[in-house]
C-alpha cells in the first residue's frame, strides 16, 4: 500500500510538471541561488572584458554579446520602447531597433563599466519578487570612489534566467533608458526609421 501511495505520488508530480511546461510556466519558482549564479557569471565576464588589454571598439563588440548572452533584450527594448511607439510599427521594425538598441547600451556602458577596473562587486542578499523574478542586491567596491549598491533584477519568465533591469543606487536603468528613447522618437519627428537612425549612433 505505501509502494502504491508512493507511485501515485511520482506520477502526480510527474503530471504536475508535464502540465506546468506544457503552459509555458517553470514547474518551479525562480531560485535565488540560480539569479544569483547568473550575477556571479555576468560580473566575471565584465572584469574579464575590461581586464583583457583589448581596445574600446572591440570591448564594445564584447560588451555586445555579453547581453545578448546573460539580459533579456526583446523584453527590455520593447520596455524602452514602451506601447506608445511598438503599437504602431511593424515587426522588421522592432527588430532593426532591437539590434540597434543592444548596440547603444554596449557603448553607452561599456564606457562605465572602465569605472570597474580593480574593483569589485559582491553579493549581499537575494529577495524573491514574484515566482519568476530576483532581486540580487550587491555592493559595487570600486577605486576612489565610496562603495555603492547596485540591484540586478532577473526573471525566467522568458523561459530561462536573464537580467532584466539594473539600478543603480535606486535608479533603475529599464526607466532611464525609456525616457531617453522616448526623447529620441519626439526628436526623430516620431519616425522609427529616425530613431532607429539616431541610436545606432548614440552611446
Amino acid at each position: 500500500m505505501a509502494n502504491d501511495i508512493d507511485r501515485r505520488g511520482v506520477l502526480t508530480l510527474s503530471l504536475g510538471a508535464i502540465l506546468a511546461a506544457a503552459a509555458g510556466r517553470p514547474a518551479l519558482a525562480l531560485q535565488t541561488g540560480v539569479a544569483e549564479g547568473l550575477i556571479d557569471r555576468l560580473v566575471a565576464d565584465i572584469n574579464g572584458i575590461i581586464n583583457s588589454g583589448r581596445t574600446e571598439g572591440q570591448m564594445f563588440g564584447d560588451f555586445e554579446r555579453l547581453l545578448n548572452k546573460y539580459a533579456d533584450v526583446s523584453l527590455i527594448s520593447q520596455f524602452a520602447l514602451s506601447r506608445r511607439i511598438t503599437s504602431v510599427i511593424s515587426s522588421g521594425e522592432l527588430r532593426a531597433f532591437e539590434q540597434a538598441f543592444v548596440g547603444y547600451i554596449a557603448r553607452k556602458y561599456g564606457r562605465r563599466f572602465r569605472e570597474f577596473i580593480g574593483g569589485r562587486v559582491e553579493v549581499n542578499r537575494s529577495q524573491q519578487l514574484r515566482e519568476d523574478t530576483v532581486m540580487v542586491t550587491t555592493t559595487a567596491i570600486l577605486r576612489g570612489v565610496d562603495p555603492f549598491r547596485v540591484d540586478f533584477q532577473v526573471s525566467d519568465r522568458g523561459g530561462k534566467p536573464l537580467l532584466v533591469d539594473m539600478k543603480v543606487e535606486g535608479i533603475s536603468l529599464l526607466r532611464s533608458e525609456q525616457q531617453e528613447i522616448q526623447a529620441m522618437y519626439d526628436q526623430a519627428g516620431r519616425s522609427i526609421a529616425g530613431l532607429i537612425a539616431r541610436v545606432k549612433q548614440a552611446g
